[in-house]
């Protein structure tokens, strides 16, 4: 008896590690990936970067972008703003922008330093 129970609850895990791969609207993702770099010169920067939900203002997902200002937020469909911050820089947040079902995004992120001409995003899918 103690078999059966270890093999229905193998089969149970085994369906349901197998349900999360099979695509789905509660499980539908938008990827966001991207460069943040300084607007003066261009060069990559790291910092943080998120998506924020404009009806909240609150963090949704957020990550470091590396050394070469890379970075990739993965997050369900909604609509989000993109922010990004960095000592020493101004922070930057985006117009809301509406993420669907599968999509992959690519931006690029500019940054001011505090004193400079503070950065806008574009408000445009790119």
């Amino acid at each position: 008896m103690g078999r059966s129970i270890l093999c229905r609850a193998l089969a149970i895990a085994v369906v349901g590690v197998a349900a999360s791969f099979i695509p789905g609207h509660a499980d539908a993702q938008a990827v966001v990936r991207g460069v943040l770099y300084d607007d003066a010169t261009g060069a990559p920067l790291k910092g943080t970067v998120m998506l924020v939900d404009p009806s909240t203002d609150a963090a949704v997902v957020y990550t470091a972008s590396d050394s070469a200002g890379n970075f990739t937020l993965r997050t369900r469909l909604g609509a989000y703003q993109l922010a990004a911050i960095h000592p020493g820089y101004t922070a930057v947040l985006s117009a809301p922008i509406q993420l669907v079902d599968g999509e992959q995004l690519t931006v690029r992120i500019p940054i001011a330093e505090k004193g400079g001409k503070p950065a806008v995003l574009p408000s445009e899918k790119s």
